[in-house]
């Protein structure tokens, strides 16, 4: 999924008339084709078609159903079965902005594929950082040899977006010292 596959369907004429103008339509639950051909008295004919699949289809087995009309009547028809892989595809952003005395980090997976991808994410933080901010969803907070940090552990389905956000912000504090030295000076004079 999410790739042009070429697809070669093989199709012999065993009757002794040629049949031209044939309406041939190529349908299953993961797509529809309509086509045009021609094919003479007892001629194999391959056909070629370049076909994407949507990349969040589900893996797994599918029916290709091919039928062949001329003037309106069935002339042939055939069932065939194909399978859907797995579509891995998960877009990983890190989008961070800075404002005064502020940081906002966001963690972003988008699960572009067509099965559920597990994931874990570490934000490492310092001791003194790690007052002045707040995640959401709430991460796992780790203390260990490597240092500090957030994690957290998820499951991206397909089609669908998780979103960890880290804000860090100081201002209140500055504003507190701001306070305080105000206070003092106001207090000395």
């Amino acid at each position: 999924p999410g790739k042009k596959n070429e697809i070669l369907i093989n199709l012999t004429n065993r009757g002794k008339e040629d049949l031209a103008d044939l309406s041939v339509f190529y349908s299953s639950s993961v797509f529809n084709l309509e086509d045009k051909l021609s094919l003479n008295k007892f001629q194999k004919k391959t056909i070629k078609f370049n076909l994407e699949v949507d990349p969040l289809t589900e893996k797994g087995e599918y029916i290709l159903s091919i039928r062949l009309f001329k003037d309106g009547r069935i002339k042939g028809n055939k069932d065939f079965k194909f399978n859907v892989g797995e579509n891995l595809n998960l877009n990983e952003k890190n989008i961070v902005s800075n404002g005064f005395l502020s940081a906002k980090v966001e963690i972003v997976r988008e699960n572009k594929g067509n099965i559920d991808i597990k994931r874990e994410v570490s934000y490492p933080i310092g001791s003194f950082q790690r007052f002045f901010t707040k995640t959401s969803p709430i991460g796992r907070f780790v203390r260990d040899e490597e240092g500090m940090r957030y994690e957290w552990e998820f499951n991206v389905a397909p089609g669908s977006v998780y979103k960890i956000t880290n804000v860090t912000d100081y201002k209140w504090l500055f504003v507190s010292i701001v306070v305080i030295l105000l206070a003092i000076i106001a207090v000395i004079y």
